[in-house]
């Protein structure tokens, strides 16, 4: 377990994102990663496998944006175990006009070598479906 490092690339994560550098964000996952969704709607998969996926899905919401940052982030790392908790605050302009705005809180799991093998992540999809229409 390395609970830093974890945390580390949490804030690269988030950091990362907020540039819409995708190959670096990608480059923190583990090939065979996975993101579930549990409150998904008709707009979102209820999880994504493989960072193919991953990049593709992410590309295509954020390129939605003018820009995206994340704030109130909040990172702890789990006592005992290669997992990280985050809650943190998006805030982006849509270049369709608009602002989109939720709060989120996600579970990270991450392998022997810091790359992230499982991610949760709970939102309010309400606001999300409003936004975006994402290609399944």
């Amino acid at each position: 377990m390395n609970s830093e490092r974890n945390v580390a690339t949490m804030r690269r994560y988030f950091e990362l994102l907020s540039r819409k550098d995708f190959d670096g964000w990608l480059d923190l996952w583990a090939d065979d990663g996975v993101q579930f969704i549990p409150y998904h709607d008709d707009v979102l998969p209820p999880e994504v496998r493989g960072k193919a996926e991953l990049g593709r899905l992410y590309r295509e919401i954020h390129e939605s944006y003018s820009h995206m940052r994340f704030t109130n982030v909040e990172i702890h790392a789990v006592h005992g175990a290669d997992r990280v908790f985050a809650r943190w605050h998006p805030v982006g302009r849509l270049l369709a006009g608009g602002e989109y705005e939720n709060d989120s809180i996600g579970l990270f799991d991450f392998d022997t070598n810091g790359r992230i093998t499982r991610y949760t992540e709970w939102f309010s999809p309400l606001g999300f479906s409003d936004s975006f229409e994402v290609t399944r």
